[in-house]
């Protein structure tokens, strides 16, 4: 928010809220079946959607799959970590 005089000024982002709809989680799952959930969840996402990725922790593959797909990955515009 930006105070200009004693005007008030807003600058609106979207609003982005993470639901079972918008979120795939690949916990747990094999590297080969974790690039197949993800294509298919790009694949069946409109443009201006947005996919919340939940990849785990444990030794960091599936992290690094999922980064380097989303890199090379037409249907995806932009990432945030």
């Amino acid at each position: 928010m930006k105070e200009l005089g004693s005007v008030l000024q807003m600058q609106s982002e979207p609003v982005r809220i993470q639901t079972s709809k918008n979120t795939l989680d690949l916990r747990g799952m094999r590297a080969e079946e974790a690039i197949h959930q993800l294509d298919m969840a790009i694949s069946g996402r409109d443009s201006d959607s947005i996919l919340f990725i939940i990849h785990g922790m444990w030794t960091g593959v599936i992290k690094e799959l999922v980064l380097e797909r989303l890199r090379k990955h037409s249907g995806v515009s932009s990432k945030k970590d």
